[in-house]
């Protein structure tokens, strides 16, 4: 049972802002208000235009001035609207793009918030198995259309996972010694992907991958020029998707190893049987490990992996 009374939201910090950008400052037809999100590659500002009726994200592109972001972003979105537009509801797709101070723009639709933000809030956990197999089903969605059009994302985490609303219900919950109590859960657990300005392109050679340590696929590791492909965002989804369920990155010792932080800062690295005891459903635990095998020829496409009885009667549906 819902309880709407109890309706809430979960609030993200505000980062402070590291660019020259300020409340106030107009792009275009929109004006800055305030910082979302900072990451290696950018920082994302609200803005509303002028009317104050349309909210929009805004983000400056901080690792490179050199056009490319802005122009990968855009032809991917011209190849979504034009060839896959059923697709058009797992992906942020960017609006505009603009040049401001120095600093290429992206300018898309506002979402809620990302998925790290809510594994990053302890009153959500454990999150409902469905919602979980539910945003999981739309990333691999979205990734399936991607692949289809040889677009490469290449960097699937929880950060470029958005959450499209971050109001929560509370609804009781039937516990394991059969009395009930209060579970505040996500009122809809519709996602969409983002940062599609770091894909790779159709039949584009020099594409470094760039990819988030804990997520980054074995055969990179190992090789950092070896040819990416669409096995490499499986893997990434496969990392995601144990994290939904257990809260853990599945590959923390991978991040680390990427750091240059104390020792005593390094997590504690379990075996790949402690890892496995933290899913109970058999089901989650088979579509995890076959989305993470370590072979990359052994790994499915994101075809296969959408038939996995991990998502029960949507295994079922069908695609052009």
């Amino acid at each position: 049972m819902v309880n709407l009374k109890t309706e809430k939201e979960i609030v993200p910090e505000t980062p402070p802002p590291t660019l020259k950008v300020s409340g106030g400052d107009t792009i275009g037809q929109f004006t800055l208000t305030s910082p979302i999100a900072g990451g290696t590659s950018g920082e994302v500002w609200k803005a509303r235009d002028r009317k104050g009726s349309e909210v929009v994200a805004v983000k400056f592109i901080t690792r490179s001035n050199d056009g490319t972001a802005t122009k990968r972003a855009t032809l991917v979105a011209n190849l979504i609207k034009e060839f896959a537009s059923e697709s058009i509801r797992f992906l942020c797709l960017p609006q505009q793009t603009a040049v401001f101070k120095g600093h290429e723009c992206i300018i898309s639709d506002l979402m809620a918030l990302d998925i790290r933000v809510l594994l990053q809030t302890p009153r959500m956990h454990p999150l409902p198995a469905e919602h979980c197999s539910s945003m999981v089903w739309q990333v691999l969605s979205g990734l399936y259309y991607l692949h289809a059009l040889c677009v490469i994302h290449g960097d699937i985490k929880p950060e470029n996972i958005l959450l499209v609303s971050k109001m929560t219900v509370e609804i009781r919950v039937l516990t394991a010694d059969g009395t009930f109590e209060n579970k505040e859960v996500l009122k809809s657990p519709e996602v969409k992907i983002a940062d599609l300005d770091d894909c790779k392109l159709p039949r584009q050679k020099d594409y470094l991958p760039m990819g988030t340590p804990g997520y980054i696929a074995p055969e990179i590791m190992e090789d950092a020029e070896a040819d990416v492909t669409d096995k490499a965002d499986i893997f990434a989804l496969g990392c995601l998707a144990y994290e939904l369920h257990t809260t853990h990155m599945l590959f923390p010792e991978q991040k680390a190893a990427f750091q240059d932080g104390a020792e005593d800062e390094t997590p504690d690295v379990l075996d790949f049987n402690a890892k496995w005891a933290r899913i109970e459903d058999p089901d989650t635990l088979a579509f995890v490990k076959r989305a993470v095998a370590p072979k990359e020829k052994k790994r499915p496409n994101a075809d296969q992996l959408l038939k996995h009885r991990y998502f029960s009667a949507l295994a079922n549906i069908e695609r052009d």
